[in-house]
């Protein structure tokens, strides 16, 4: 089984993206497939995504609709770049891989989560893949329920330390417990829950 790691402030380089989206482009399929679930989840209209070379090293450039010139992905900042990073690893575990997600939070914007959770359980479903993300974040629990709580094989499980035996323990959270949850935090915090 394929596995991708992907640490919470890790940032590929541009020959390691350039590398996992030469692989993904040799398949038409799955070239199609990464050019939607990119429009889908960083609301961009990209026209197509090319390597090209800056300083003799290959980078990941994208042409967006309009644009005379291609520009870097880097230029995009680091949510698009780690988004970028997360779908093409993901859509490259094609039958059956995992991937493990640290702080899947990081560098993404709020107002993008849902959208990133929802492409992200679409990329699963082509792919056979699991994705396995760790969060500590309310906001990005939030979108995680919004996006999937229609979905039978999406769970969200809760890793807390026991009060009485100090030991570490998980626990999965039930849609109807997850969204009770959330309505009682919603109150502690600025959480839009079920909108």
């Amino acid at each position: 089984t394929s596995v991708a790691y992907i640490p919470s402030n890790y940032k590929a380089s541009g020959k390691e993206l350039s590398d996992v989206y030469s692989e993904i482009a040799r398949n038409k399929v799955k070239k199609q497939n990464l050019m939607q679930s990119l429009k889908d989840c960083l609301k961009l209209e990209i026209e197509d995504v090319s390597i090209l070379t800056d300083g003799g090293e290959p980078n990941i450039h994208l042409s967006i609709f309009g644009s005379a010139s291609t520009m870097p992905l880097q230029y995009f900042g680091d949510a698009t770049r780690k988004s970028f990073d997360i779908l093409m690893k993901c859509m490259s575990l094609d039958g059956g891989g995992v991937a493990l997600i640290d702080e899947v939070e990081n560098g993404l914007h709020y107002k993008n989560q849902q959208d990133f959770w929802s492409t992200l359980n679409e990329i699963s479903k082509q792919t056979s893949c699991q994705i396995i993300a760790t969060t500590h974040s309310l906001e990005m629990i939030n979108a995680f329920y919004k996006a999937t709580k229609d979905e039978e094989d999406c769970r969200l499980l809760k890793m807390y330390r026991d009060r009485k035996s100090a030991n570490m323990a998980i626990q999965e959270v039930e849609n109807d417990l997850l969204e009770y949850e959330l309505r009682k935090i919603s109150g502690l915090y600025d959480v839009d829950v079920l909108r």
